[in-house]
């Protein structure tokens, strides 16, 4: 594995629990810091307790024999005789990471750090050295996520080194240790953990079992637009945050999700921009329900300002607040009549990873987690609150249309 990535720019490592990938890669970094005099290394972790749990105290057992280092505890930093450095940082503080030297970085845990942190902050870095640089990626699979895209992406690129490793090809734990495991830990966690098995059930998510039935009852559908239909569109609107569009058709009581935007940091016209690049012909635009609230700097809520940029064919319709709960509730008892377009499965996995936090200490599950997956799993409870109302008026019109054969011979 070392001799490989030596000659590759990136590495994904997808590796079994309790196969000391952690330390190996320690150990790999320490190697390259001695081997290229004052270069900076960093470990990412994606929080900071784990940065210390997982690599600090391993990085000061490797480097106790290394003569005349310098060992920073406040920076988590260690210096080495050539000028040389192994920095630790970690992924919930990404502003004390920007515009620093680096060369070489480890993203360990890869699944819990956001997706756009290596290629918004750490690529610009490390790619000002050109060819003299490497970033390894580290993971043990949960679902398919950012990590499998990554992973995905690495397996057609030959400049990206690929490892995936389940136990029974490490020879890491002997078998009795692996029986052991397998018969204390839940059949999909030992298939997830220790076999690499990315397809395993995400826990405490919300729709990950109508989203594997969608998959397998062949519901993910190349092309799925119809121009004869019109496009709802549901939005998720944040002014500090990502801004979300679902594109929807109906016909019968089928739901065919055709098209999905997200973008963050953009005002209403850059939304409105889009809607018009696409060659869709709009019905309603659905907002949430906080789209009523009058802005204090334009004394308009986002509703009126939008009709103002939609200024022709404009559908608005606002959608009232629910519990959270009846959302969640409509969205799984929609999801039998949801056609999703095959170009959108990207979309499915993120919202897979839609998902309850979890209390260790009480066993309770409490309210979902706002994360970047948030936006979009909003877009789709707007779209469940409406779905029935939609479906009646797919009925009505089907009832009126009467079929003209007069020009078929």
């Amino acid at each position: 594995m070392i001799k490989e990535l030596q000659k590759s720019k990136y590495g994904v490592l997808i590796v079994h629990r309790r196969a000391w990938k952690t330390i190996v890669i320690l150990a790999y970094l320490l190697y390259k810091a001695l081997s290229n005099p004052k270069s900076d290394f960093w470990y990412i972790a994606p929080y900071l307790n784990q940065a210390k749990t997982i690599a600090w105290e391993a990085l000061i057992q490797l480097s106790k024999n290394i003569p005349w280092i310098e060992i920073n505890i406040s920076e988590l930093t260690i210096r080495f005789p050539n000028w040389s450095r192994i920095r630790l940082f970690w992924a919930d503080n990404p502003h004390a990471m920007r515009w620093l030297n680096l060369k070489w970085a480890v993203m360990d845990e890869y699944s819990q750090i956001p997706k756009n942190l290596f290629w918004e902050i750490i690529f610009p870095m490390i790619n000002a050295f050109g060819k003299e640089w490497f970033a390894i990626f580290i993971w043990t699979p949960n679902w398919y996520d950012h990590f499998y895209d990554l992973y995905k992406k690495a397996k057609k690129n030959d400049k990206w080194y690929t490892l995936l490793l389940p136990v029974t090809e490490s020879w890491v734990l002997p078998d009795i240790d692996i029986e052991e495991d397998k018969q204390m830990t839940e059949p999909d966690q030992f298939a997830q953990e220790y076999m690499c098995d990315f397809g395993v059930a995400v826990k405490w998510s919300y729709y990950w079992k109508y989203i594997s039935d969608l998959k397998n009852e062949w519901r993910l559908v190349k092309s799925l637009y119809d121009p004869v239909l019109p496009v709802h569109t549901y939005w998720d609107l944040w002014m500090d945050d990502s801004t979300a569009i679902l594109f929807v058709q109906f016909w019968w009581k089928e739901v065919r999700l055709i098209d999905y935007y997200e973008d963050r940091g953009r005002g209403l016209e850059h939304y409105v921009e889009v809607l018009n690049m696409k060659d869709y012909s709009y019905d309603t635009h659905h907002l949430p329900h906080d789209a009523q609230v009058k802005e204090l700097w334009t004394w308009a809520t986002r509703k009126e300002t939008l009709e103002k940029l939609l200024w022709f064919n404009v559908n608005i319709e606002v959608i009232k607040r629910q519990l959270i709960e009846d959302w969640i509730n409509a969205v799984r008892s929609m999801f039998n009549y949801v056609y999703v377009d095959s170009w959108l499965e990207n979309m499915l996995s993120q919202l897979s990873l839609y998902e309850a936090t979890y209390n260790e200490k009480t066993g309770l599950f409490w309210k979902p987690k706002h994360d970047e997956n948030s936006h979009l799993a909003d877009t789709w409870r707007y779209l469940a609150m409406t779905y029935e109302g939609q479906t009646e008026n797919i009925n009505d019109y089907i009832e009126s249309f009467t079929p003209d054969y007069s020009n078929i011979i």
